[in-house]
């Protein structure tokens, strides 16, 4: 297989994943768009104008996790189907471009490990029953984001010898 051909079927290959990426995202705002639709069904607005709510503060907080979670999520998978048509487009992987949409990645996943948990308390409040999701969420992202930030080194060192390659031609 030569070179152009290898080179058109990772063209092909990003275009494919950029488009399963975008499903996922819009898939993912939708869930969104669920989760807090159901928590926005759950609290009565009276004539007073105050505001109670139906379920407990635990409901609330859970709510508002996963529409934020779900909601990053998406960011994520449209950052990643971004990346993938940039490389269908050029056809080379190995660009600061794609090493930045890498690094964009491991950022947004080291958000997802604090702000899902961070605003529901800012908002419902602080209680110790919380804890249990921090504690088995966040170790998760933030290893997912350590990742990601190795695979920008990597794609950054993959340009280097790109454009030595380049060069010396």
């Amino acid at each position: 297989m030569n070179k152009e051909e290898t080179i058109n079927k990772m063209k092909k290959g990003c275009l494919m994943i950029g488009i399963i990426c975008c499903l996922i995202a819009a898939f993912l705002c939708l869930c969104s768009f669920s989760t807090y639709l159901t928590y926005r069904s759950q609290v009565r607005i009276y004539t007073d104008g105050a505001v109670t709510s139906i379920p407990d503060y635990i409901d609330q907080f859970v709510h508002m996790l996963n529409a934020l979670t779900e909601i990053i999520s998406a960011i994520v998978m449209i950052i990643a189907a971004i990346m993938f048509f940039y490389i269908s487009k050029t056809g080379i992987p190995f660009t600061s471009k794609t090493m930045n949409m890498v690094r964009a990645i491991a950022v947004t996943h080291f958000l997802k490990a604090v702000v899902p948990f961070l605003i529901p308390v800012i908002i419902v409040g602080y209680h110790s029953e919380f804890i249990p999701w921090l504690i088995t969420s966040s170790p998760v992202y933030l290893l997912m984001g350590v990742l990601f930030l190795c695979m920008s080194y990597i794609v950054k060192y993959g340009a280097q010898l790109q454009q030595e390659s380049d060069e010396t031609l």
